[in-house]
C-alpha cells in the first residue's frame, strides 16, 4: 500500500509528503525529484524537449513505484491528469488530495521561477487556466480530500494521519 499526495502547484505536496513519512515511517518519494536528479531541471527539460517529453518520463516513475510498497508518494501537479497513471497509483494506493484555495496556492508559488506551465508574462493568467482545468481531475481521483488553507505543515500531517487512519489505511 501506498498512500500518493496530489494537488495543484504550491498544495504543499513536497513538504507535507516528506513529513507525513517520517511521521509514519514510510519511505518518501518525491516525482519531480526522482526526475531532476536523473535528466535535469524541469524548467530544463520542458524548454528542450517539450510537456509531452516529461509526461512520458513522470509515466516510467509511475510505473516503477507502482511495483513498492508502503511509499508517501508527492507527485507534480499534472501528473494524475493521466488516466494511464492514476489507474497505475490506485492499484496499489490511496490518494490524498491536498486541497487549497486558489489565493492560497497562488501567494505559495507567485515568483518560483520551478513551474514550467506558469512562468512569462502571462502566467497569472495559466495559473487560473491551469487550476480550473485540474480541480475537477483532482476530485474525480482523490480516495481523500485534506484541505490545507490556513494549517501549517505539521496540523496538515496530524490532518492526514486521522484520514487515513480512520479510513483504515494505516
Amino acid at each position: 500500500m501506498n498512500i500518493v499526495l496530489i494537488g495543484f502547484s504550491g498544495a504543499g505536496k513536497t513538504v507535507i509528503g516528506e513529513s507525513l513519512a517520517k511521521k509514519i515511517g514510510w519511505e518518501w518519494v518525491d516525482t519531480d525529484k526522482i526526475i531532476q536528479a536523473k535528466y535535469g531541471k524541469i524548467t530544463e527539460i520542458f524548454d528542450k524537449k517539450g510537456e509531452e517529453y516529461f509526461r512520458a518520463l513522470e509515466r516510467e516513475r509511475v510505473k516503477e513505484l507502482s511495483l513498492k510498497n508502503n511509499l508517501v508518494v508527492s507527485t507534480g501537479g499534472g501528473l494524475i491528469a493521466s488516466e494511464e497513471n492514476a489507474v497505475a497509483l490506485k492499484k496499489t494506493g490511496k490518494v490524498l488530495y491536498l486541497k487549497a484555495n486558489a489565493e492560497t496556492l497562488f501567494s505559495r508559488i507567485n515568483g518560483c521561477q520551478d513551474r514550467p506551465l506558469l512562468l512569462g508574462e502571462r502566467g497569472c493568467e495559466k495559473f487560473y487556466s491551469l487550476l480550473k482545468s485540474r480541480l475537477p481531475i483532482y476530485e474525480k481521483q482523490a480516495d481523500f480530500v485534506l484541505e490545507t488553507d490556513g494549517l501549517s505543515v505539521q496540523k496538515s500531517v496530524e490532518k492526514a494521519v486521522e484520514i487515513l487512519q480512520n479510513n483504515g489505511v494505516l
